[in-house]
């Protein structure tokens, strides 16, 4: 309850009457988006990063080629015409002017409406003063727990038990304007985490603390930020933000990388990020320069080797800190970063060349296996790259190349508009198996952008508005040994997506994903064997409004895996949303029954403001929650949620510390949050 006491004197200075933005059209881009089912990727930090989007919205005056695409919403023929409609009409004064661009149309923009703005600053007001009334800005606290307590609270293993209590908390405060400023702080404490007043260890109560100062369009300066930022540059072969997209619901739009460059941090992804300077500078209309200082201690396992010295083994990801074994995983090693990168941009080309220099106070010696044996060792990292976008006439290319010591990562790529209906994009990489990017976030069908050769082709048609066909197909293959991979291998994985909309209040959509890939084989008794996992996914959905207060979708996905024994899931969900003035109300009912992990089914649930629940669904029973949402006025909101999962012929509910005994298992979580 610490958490909320801490909060409740900002929650009365700061109400103000400005409004909330809308998360309807949000949870409709999630929805399409996050379709296929990925366990390498951080699909909570990814919707949190798309909800944070709407509370930093871009300028649409102002906005570069690069930064409209980076909405992943617009497509290049839509782009082309805002630029063009832009530079023929000077400055856009209402966002309903939209309507007027050609191949503009009303479900678009109103799509796209929460991530975009029109800031009209007046150069009277310094900095503080416009801080004060314009932009927007938030406040929120959020706190959940588990009804049922985890074995790691009550465990007798002093090492193990967790020191902290049974909650979580998350505070963030932001206050932007698009293209002026954006500051920000976001502290958070785990349930199990001890609060704990430590400045030497970075730890002034919460366990977790990040904050921002920007300040964008300032003279010479077109961006500076001070604190967390993060790095968005080429196609990710160098630098790369934590939460790239890829395939997915979204068959073009995603794939290619956009060079937004510096972003403020906000995540609580605590080995994410950089923390430092990051600025810049305008050297003329055309061409910049950046550069980036970074200094951040980060969460790893430490060992010695045989001569005494202290080196990394690992890198630890989870964020947790809740008893012993896990703090001393906390900051173990510090990294030291810095890059430059000089870049030349018009309304058509974009050239850039980048380089990078990581220093670690501690050698990073990872545990040798015969597959790890090209990954990063070592206290010093350097690394180049060269990148490029152009576009000729309906034709835009895009590319990066990047190299470490004398291996090479390669990232090309062209999309096109075929007709004003249809979009097609083809895509090839190649990622040396030496090659190593210790910050990026390229396109790939493996985590890391290493040990891979692909190619991926994707194409979107729509046909008289109603009808929305999609689809691609990636073939890769690794050159080298990988993870639960006896041997080099390939593999492949294909897509098709129709969307049906009947009319305004009623849409159908049906999805058919395929994908082939090796892997060690689970027979005992034969060694070394690799099985061919055949997998198939549909998915068919049906979202009608009733009225202006009822809201219903009905879902079902099917899931087929031959591993080699055939094994199935299947997972049917019912949504009913109603909304009354200042309440709303979401609720699902989720039933399932899979036979086996592999299997498992995922589906994006309704959560909290800036928030994300994507459940694994596996075994037998069913999942149900209910989301409350109460606006007092339009500064102030409340939110409470409450899930309920049943596992049936289970007797304890997922596994180690975490475990919670029972074949039940509830979550409640409350979040206030006040607009200024």
């Amino acid at each position: 309850m610490k958490g909320l006491f801490c909060i409740l004197p900002f929650l009365l200075f700061f109400i103000h009457t400005n409004a909330q933005p809308s998360d309807d059209q949000l949870q409709k881009i999630l929805d399409d988006w996050i379709q296929t089912q990925d366990e390498q990727t951080d699909y909570e930090g990814l919707l949190e990063q798309l909800y944070l989007l709407a509370t930093d919205p871009i300028d649409i005056n102002k906005a570069s080629t690069e930064e409209l695409r980076s909405l992943f919403l617009l497509n290049e023929n839509e782009i082309t015409e805002l630029i063009r409609y832009r530079d023929a009409v000077g400055t856009i004064s209402d966002l309903y002017e939209l309507q007027t661009i050609e191949n503009w149309s009303i479900e678009l923009i109103e799509i796209i409406l929460p991530f975009i703005a029109i800031e009209n600053l007046k150069p009277e007001k310094n900095l503080w003063q416009r801080m004060n009334s314009e932009g927007k800005g938030y406040l929120l606290w959020r706190t959940d727990t588990f009804f049922e307590e985890r074995k790691g609270f009550k465990i007798e293993d002093v090492d193990q038990r967790f020191q902290g209590n049974q909650l979580r908390h998350l505070i963030r405060v932001r206050k932007t304007s698009a293209g002026d400023y954006s500051f920000g702080l976001t502290a958070e404490i785990d349930a199990g985490e001890k609060w704990r007043w430590n400045l030497r260890q970075h730890q002034p109560g919460f366990d977790y603390i990040n904050f921002h100062l920007q300040l964008q369009n300032k003279k010479l300066f077109q961006n500076l930020i001070i604190g967390d930022f993060q790095l968005q540059s080429g196609q990710g072969l160098l630098h790369g933000n934590a939460f790239g997209l890829g395939k997915g619901g979204e068959t073009i739009n995603t794939i290619r990388r956009n060079n937004t460059l510096f972003k403020p941090f906000t995540s609580t992804l605590e080995n994410g990020g950089f923390r430092g300077v990051a600025s810049t500078f305008k050297i003329n209309s055309k061409l910049n320069f950046s550069l980036y200082h970074s200094y951040k201690n980060r969460n790893a396992s430490a060992q010695t080797d045989s001569m005494g010295n202290a080196t990394i083994s690992s890198w630890r990801n989870s964020g947790l800190h809740r008893n012993t074994n896990e703090i001393n995983g906390r900051q173990q090693i510090t990294e030291t970063a810095s890059g430059g990168i000089l870049q030349y941009e018009n309304n058509t080309t974009l050239l850039g060349i980048q380089f990078q220099n990581i220093n670690f106070s501690k050698a990073i010696i990872p545990k040798p296996n015969l597959y790890n044996q090209f990954t990063f060792q070592g206290k010093n990292f350097q690394a180049a790259s060269l990148y490029f976008s152009k576009t000729i006439s309906s034709f835009h290319f895009f590319g990066e190349s990047a190299i470490y010591k004398k291996y090479a990562g390669l990232n090309f790529g062209m999309m096109t508009a075929l007709s004003n209906r249809t979009d097609w994009l083809l895509h090839y990489r190649f990622y040396d198996k030496q090659f190593i990017s210790l910050t990026g976030n390229p396109f790939a069908e493996s985590s890391t952008g290493q040990n891979e050769i692909g190619i991926y082709t994707g194409l979107k048609h729509q046909i008289k508005k109603k009808h929305i066909f999609s689809a691609y197909a990636d073939f890769y293959q690794f050159q080298w040994l990988r993870f639960r991979m006896y041997q080099p291998n390939s593999g492949w994985d294909a897509l098709v997506r129709y969307q049906y909309v009947l009319n305004k209040k009623t849409n159908f959509t049906f999805q058919y994903r395929t994908e082939e890939k090796p892997r060690n084989s689970s027979q005992e008794e034969i060694t070394y064997l690799i099985d061919i996992i055949k997998k198939q996914q549909m998915m068919m959905s049906m979202q009608h409004q009733a009225s202006d207060n009822w809201k219903f979708q009905t879902r079902i996905q099917f899931t087929k895996v031959n591993n080699p024994q055939i094994q199935k899931g299947i997972a049917l969900a019912q949504d009913v949303s109603y909304k009354h003035q200042s309440f709303t109300i979401h609720y699902r009912y989720c039933i399932f029954d899979i036979s086996n992990f592999d299997a498992r089914q995922y589906i994006v649930e309704r959560d909290v403001w800036s928030s994300a629940s994507l459940p694994v669904l596996n075994g037998q029973g069913s999942r149900s929650y209910l989301l409350l949402q109460y606006k007092y006025n339009r500064a102030l909101s409340f939110w409470i949620r409450y899930a309920h999962t049943f596992f049936k012929n289970v007797d304890e509910i997922g596994s180690g510390l975490d475990a919670t005994p029972g074949n039940t298992r509830n979550e409640i979580k409350f979040q206030v949050m006040v607009n200024f």
